[in-house]
């Protein structure tokens, strides 16, 4: 039906008044659920859009995305979230992963086993964080632990995970592949015992697979399990360290995190230690441990753009907590 022109000039006029007498929506962040530290259980599911919202907080710009694709602030002692987002979301694991390889391996062997560096390097992908060990070179399990979680050596994870697979079976003679299949299902049985619900892993240094995945609740109750056990705490704390091999020679190892450094401008006096994860797939990822107010803190960001996005948006989660 066409309507006549005088018809349709009232009525735009009047839509026009209709429009300009309404106040203008704004537009909130729905990403991120912000729950007191007293309020929120850690048996709550993730959840997505504020909680609560004042009239005075609104805005007529839209709020920033967030730097991160999944996070969360919980603090141990309260068991409690102040903060998450997509916590249940299946995410790759990253480096992170080395907290779950570390684990694994000081169930089944102590720390102060030797291992030899061997042809499992041939295994470790091109471009892989590296501590920069040699083939021939006889290290302790702890001395291992530290290349990998200090520097995130990928070439750390396939030593110490052939290492333990051949302790666990010195008369089966396992190739390094075999030997790497199998730590490989120690450590998706040790994710199940802890009690990780959504993980499987399929490489010991978290490299990009298609079948490998987590969820940011798992790797929160994987630090948990780690932050306990008193040789990774105490590596993940250290800023710089040497190492002696066996047959003499060192090398120098330092912690790359930059909220553990003072001359970085993202220093935090209170930050104990943490795992970061960098990969093609999982983005800037870090897992960061703080002690505030005689309380221990993990926050979680995942996907972040770039190692300063990953540190800014773990102290901006930091910094709101009270």
């Amino acid at each position: 039906m066409k309507i006549p022109k005088r018809l349709s000039a009232i009525l735009l006029a009047a839509a026009i008044i209709m429009l300009t007498s309404c106040q203008t929506k704004r537009t909130y962040s729905n990403d991120i659920t912000a729950l007191s530290d007293q309020a929120s259980s850690a048996t709550v599911p993730a959840t997505t859009g504020l909680t609560a919202v004042s009239a005075t907080a609104a805005a007529t710009t839209k709020t920033p995305a967030d730097p991160y694709k999944t996070a969360l602030t919980y603090c141990v002692d309260t068991d409690r979230f102040s903060q998450q987002k997509n916590i249940d979301k299946r995410i790759y694991p990253a480096s992170m992963t080395k907290f779950l390889t570390a684990c694994t391996a000081l169930k089944y062997v102590k720390p102060d086993a030797k291992f030899t560096v061997g042809s499992e390097q041939d295994m470790v992908q091109p471009e892989s964080s590296l501590c920069l060990i040699q083939k021939g070179n006889m290290l302790t399990l702890y001395d291992l632990l530290t290349g990998l979680l200090l520097m995130s050596g990928n070439d750390a994870a396939y030593t110490i995970a052939v290492g333990t697979a051949r302790q666990l079976r010195p008369n089966n003679k396992l190739s390094d592949k075999q030997a790497i299949a199998y730590f490989c299902e120690l450590m998706n049985q040790t994710a199940k015992e802890i009690g990780m619900t959504d993980s499987r892993f399929e490489t010991p240094d978290g490299w990009d697979s298609k079948n490998q995945y987590t969820t940011t609740a798992d790797l929160l109750t994987l630090t948990k399990y780690a932050i306990k056990n008193p040789s990774i705490k105490k590596i993940i704390s250290i800023k710089e360290t040497k190492v002696t091999f066996a047959a003499g020679g060192s090398i120098t190892w330092k912690n790359h995190i930059k909220l553990i450094d003072p001359k970085s401008p993202y220093y935090c006096k209170d930050f104990v230690g943490g795992k970061t994860g960098t990969t093609d797939s999982a983005g800037y990822c870090l897992i960061s441990v703080f002690e505030k107010n005689s309380k221990e803190y993990i926050i979680i960001v995942t996907g972040c753009k770039d190692d300063n996005s990953r540190c800014a948006a773990t102290l901006d989660l930091y910094g709101r907590i009270k």
